[in-house]
């Protein structure tokens, strides 16, 4: 009886030391964002984004002000992290596919890589499991198809991880997500991730340490508002600035010089609240004093973009964005909280890497070092302890193209020297960080000394590590001199003009039509132009904001044709008109209030490559939802000029939301502006049922609600939203 009695207190006491040993074990929580750019955060200085969350989770950890990643893109940084393994090691030097192997008519071919991140290679979770840890991954993978998702790489659960980088089917459910399917209609994609995250911090193995991964997919584009958050930033970027964005020349690119961007600002915003909530259940679970916070990015922001075009942020004052090697494409927001070891409030300035996370995680682990799996990881526990003595010798190798404009190129940060190589350009730049952290002042001619050092470093370690480099092209053929063009100015518009607004306004038949043009006062390159189906200028603001940046606006009359074939082919004997006759762009912008809807998508699904992108607003696009049975005067001309009958127009499959395939293989972005109590045009019967299909057909499109608002008033009292639409997929 006193053994049993003695067996039972063992049992209990050694239960109790078990228990107390793994509430002290150190849990990881792993916070990385994608395309945040280092001053997206208040803490590193902005002024329009607002993050009080990751401001506090900084103020109680150490923040490191020279945090870069691995390569200025997604996958090869993602691999980094994973593996402490630099991404030329592990043969992932681009986003997956990236432009590998591809040459596209430069005068480059860039090396080609892997698909995916290699089986053989070694995770920090699988490392981690190896010890006993639960792994739990949820958001962003990008690191190869499926079997080559997270659960094959060492996590017990994957939440959401696969093969595509920004999120399939956009931000709100329903998306298209293979890994994780929506619980209900409208579902914001940030905050369900947050949700599965916190059940699994609720739901866990109490008894073993943990790896919480949460990989978020904003900021990445599309760029979608975050609903709880868009109103503040709309108003706070009205109060703040006026007129578009300044810009800048980045070598082939252009680069927004103001973080004024209210929608990204508003998923900032969804990032910050999912942060606050996981550090609160951290407390609550009396859990934040033995798990370490990471909070990183996988690259910079997205600023620069091909010429005429830029990104939705702004990383000044660091140059340039994702896909460069200038500083604001590798340089990150990191912070770091280790419960007894870092001081709160803390700063770093010495230099670190992504690859150091992994052997950092598992010296706070109290695991040994891994030195032949994280052989480019440096730990950096001596640094979170307030040492920041000695110099790192850090190297960036991305020899592709991007659409961010960059060229194939590498670059070396040695101390507070750097230099970029150019292979496209052949010629290199050398920067001295201390002094010029915005890399403006190139200082390889007045150094050719430390040029030619730091460059034959970057070539012995690319050849040390078989780095793949680009060559060239052989079937490359340079550029002729271009020749004044010869080509006679554009016909003026006929009709006798007058004044619209402050332009000039160019009304005239054509073939018994009447027709209207309204010409900027200038220009712009590439005579861009929006095309308004119906009811010339009512609510002109998105009209009068494209005039003034050198568009023009067009109007030919197809009344009572409700999109039909006749309306059609009156659009396409105009198209010809103005293209040919008067040289407008060959793609237009379409431009769809009410009835509009029928004509601007019936218009685009018959001719796909002449339009760059639709804005609908409150748009028709089901004849049955209107003019339906309840209007039988306009019913009647409807169903007259498709020249149906009542019985086939309940039907009749030639709506807008029954072609749209043809928009979807060519890309083209879609915007609609409704007002969520429109009665004659209901949202659930229109564009809810085009948004849910496009996106299920992989189409891009955005809708902007209006809580409350009917059918009237149409567009928005502040244009600019739909206007950055119209340029930004415009190439304008």
């Amino acid at each position: 009886m006193n053994s049993l009695r003695f067996l039972s207190v063992l049992i209990c006491v050694l239960g109790g030391l078990f228990n107390a040993q793994a509430a002290k074990q150190t849990n990881f929580l792993f916070f990385l964002v994608d395309d945040m750019g280092w001053a997206d955060i208040g803490v590193n200085g902005s002024k329009f984004h607002e993050t009080p969350n990751i401001d506090r989770l900084a103020a109680s950890g150490m923040r490191f002000t020279q945090g870069y990643a691995a390569c200025p893109v997604c996958s090869p940084t993602r691999a980094s992290i994973l593996t402490g393994r630099h991404p030329v090691r592990v043969d992932i030097t681009d986003w997956i596919p990236g432009q590998s192997g591809k040459s596209n008519g430069n005068p480059l071919i860039t090396p080609a890589d892997r698909a995916n991140l290699a089986h053989k290679e070694v995770t920090l979770a699988e490392s981690l499991k190896g010890h006993g840890y639960q792994t739990f991954f949820a958001g962003k993978w990008h690191l190869g198809n499926k079997g080559h998702w997270p659960t094959d790489q060492g996590f017990d659960i994957n939440i959401g991880g696969h093969h595509k980088g920004s999120p399939p089917g956009g931000y709100y459910a329903p998306w298209t997500n293979p890994a994780l399917k929506s619980k209900k209609k409208g579902e914001y994609l940030t905050e369900r991730l947050t949700e599965e995250s916190v059940k699994f911090l609720e739901d866990r193995d109490a008894s073993k340490p943990f790896l919480l991964y949460l990989s978020y997919y904003n900021i990445h584009t599309p760029i979608q508002p975050y609903k709880k958050r868009i109103k503040h930033y709309q108003a706070k970027a009205a109060k703040n600035f006026k007129g578009r964005a300044p810009t800048k020349r980045e070598h082939a690119g252009t680069t927004r010089l103001r973080q004024d961007n209210a929608a990204l600002a508003s998923m900032v915003a969804a990032v910050d609240d999912s942060v606050g909530t996981l550090l609160g259940k951290l407390k609550e679970l009396k859990l934040d004093e033995n798990t370490v916070v990471i909070f990183f990015s996988d690259n910079g922001g997205l600023s620069t973009l091909q010429r005429g075009r830029f990104g939705p942020g702004c990383n000044l004052p660091l140059r340039a964005g994702k896909g460069w090697l200038y500083e604001g494409g590798v340089r990150e927001p990191t912070i770091i909280r280790a419960p007894g070891l870092t001081k709160p409030g803390s700063v770093s300035r010495k230099p670190m890497v992504s690859m150091d996370f992994f052997p950092t995680m598992l010296e706070l682990a109290n695991l040994p070092a891994q030195p032949k799996l994280h052989a480019d990881g440096q730990s950096l526990v001596t640094q979170l302890k307030g040492n920041d003595s000695g110099e790192r010798t850090l190297y960036w190798h991305y020899p592709h193209y991007h659409g961010s404009a960059w060229k194939p190129g590498a670059s070396i940060r040695d101390g507070d020297w750097k230099l970029i190589e150019f292979y496209h350009y052949k010629n290199f730049e050398l920067y001295n960080l201390a002094t010029d952290p915005g890399e403006q002042k190139n200082l390889a001619a007045s150094n050719p000394k430390k040029a030619t050092e730091l460059r034959a470093k970057l070539a012995a370690w690319q050849k040390k590590m078989n780095a793949k480099m680009p060559v060239a092209n052989p079937d490359y053929k340079t550029p002729k001199p271009k020749i004044k063009s010869k080509v006679k100015p554009a016909v003026t518009f006929p009709g006798k003009p007058s004044e619209w607004h402050g332009f000039t306004l160019h009304e005239f038949e054509r073939n018994g039509v009447s027709c209207k043009v309204v010409t900027p006062k200038k220009v712009a390159a590439g005579r861009p132009w929006i095309w308004r189906a119906r009811f010339w200028g009512h609510e002109p603001q998105t009209d009068l904001a494209l005039l003034a940046k050198g568009w023009h606006v067009v109007y030919c009359d197809v009344a009572d044709l409700f999109g039909s074939p006749k309306a059609v082919a009156r659009w396409n004997d105009f198209y010809r008109y103005l293209t040919a006759t008067h040289r407008l762009a060959p793609k237009a912008a379409l431009e769809g209030m009410s009835r509009g809807g029928l004509i601007i998508y019936n218009w685009a699904a018959a001719n796909p490559e002449k339009v760059s992108c639709i804005y609908g607003d409150a748009p028709v696009c089901v004849i049955k939802s209107w003019p339906g049975q309840s209007r039988k005067a306009v019913w009647k001309k409807c169903i007259d000029a498709y020249g149906i009958t009542s019985e086939e127009a309940l039907r009749f499959n030639g709506n807008p939301i029954d072609h749209l395939a043809p928009l979807a293989k060519a890309k083209i972005p879609l915007l609609h502006v409704v007002g969520d109590a429109d009665e004659p045009v209901p949202v659930a019967e229109n564009t809810a049922i085009l948004e849910a299909r496009y996106k299920k057909l992989g189409g891009q499109i955005q809708v902007i609600h209006k809580p409350g608002v009917g059918h009237h008033p149409h567009s928005l009292k502040d244009p600019k939203p739909i206007v950055d639409f119209i340029l930004k997929h415009s190439g304008k």
